[in-house]
């Protein structure tokens, strides 16, 4: 780890006292400020660009103060900090995920940006038909996701330590949820499908641990590799209802991936235990089990 010490020039000044940093100059370089350990407040005036990993792992740093002319956030540039809110000012142009690992509760926009907004602390594209991050610290236990939305980010709710359900039937226009979407929702039980749903990429529902329950809807074609892998800790039955599995079947290559024939998913756990048995046995085809599963319901 770094720390700074009372320094003042004509692009940064920094007090240790109150582990203030105010920064005047355009550009702040990629690593940076990476493992500086005293910084508690930050004040950008004049910074147009924050790059890669500028502020990483700066264990102190809670207040950041933005000032209009900010025009671009890269990726992990705040990861690893103690920021809980952000304010995003009308001049901001791009935003990267602010990163997997931060304490991130609330991200607020300016109303006069004319490309980001933002609602009960989630960022969004400016006519909302984007869902761009639901911040990792967000404490919400439910979320429904907006009937606006057509696309949600990659990552956009990576790692959220909170949230229990995630409904998105009013997001009718939603057809796919991209990569590592809900990856590491640790608390994730439930999930409701949007009705016209056609693709779950790979790892979207990794490692979520708690998972139990999953409708996938008719329209769905194709799901990704590893999208449920290592979901449900308690190796019980995942419940997975699936209409359509002629069209499903031809994208799945969970019977040949040794990640999944090994049993260390249970996505294919249904409704009888004989049932999932004899699936992973290979005894009975994804379709015939669909068959067996239909009778019973």
């Amino acid at each position: 780890m770094r720390t700074l010490k009372n320094f003042s020039s004509n692009e940064m000044t920094f007090d240790e006292q109150t582990k203030t940093l105010t920064i005047k100059k355009e550009i702040i370089d990629e690593d940076e400020f990476i493992n500086v350990e005293n910084i508690n407040t930050l004040i950008l005036n004049g910074t147009v660009k924050i790059k890669y990993n500028a502020f990483y792992n700066c264990p102190d740093l809670e207040n950041v103060i933005i000032g209009e002319g900010l025009e671009i956030i890269e990726k992990n540039a705040f990861e690893n900090t103690k920021i809980e809110s952000l304010s995003l000012p009308a001049s901001l142009k791009e935003f990267t995920l602010p990163g997997m690992y931060t304490m991130l509760k609330d991200i607020k926009v300016s109303l006069d940006n004319p490309i980001f907004s933002s609602f009960d602390g989630v960022l969004y594209n400016k006519d909302m038909t984007k869902l761009i991050c639901y911040p990792s610290n967000k404490e919400d236990k439910e979320f429904v996701i907006p009937s606006t939305i057509e696309e949600l980010s990659r990552e956009a709710f990576t790692n959220n330590r909170f949230i229990k359900k995630i409904d998105m039937s009013k997001a009718t226009e939603l057809k796919t949820i991209s990569a590592y979407n809900f990856y590491n929702c640790i608390a994730l039980n439930k999930v409701i499908l949007p009705k016209y749903l056609k693709r779950i990429e790979n790892s979207c529902f990794m490692d979520c641990m708690n998972l139990n329950e999953v409708v996938l809807p008719k329209t769905l074609t194709t799901i990704g590799t590893f999208s449920f892998l290592r979901s449900n800790k308690e190796k019980v039955f995942l419940k997975v209802f699936v209409e359509n599995f002629d069209s499903i079947e031809a994208t799945m290559k969970w019977k040949n991936d040794p990640m999944y024939t090994k049993g260390y998913n249970k996505i294919f756990i249904v409704h009888e235990k004989d049932i999932y048995e004899k699936i992973f046995n290979h005894e009975v085809s994804f379709k015939e089990a669909a068959n067996i599963i239909n009778e019973e319901r």
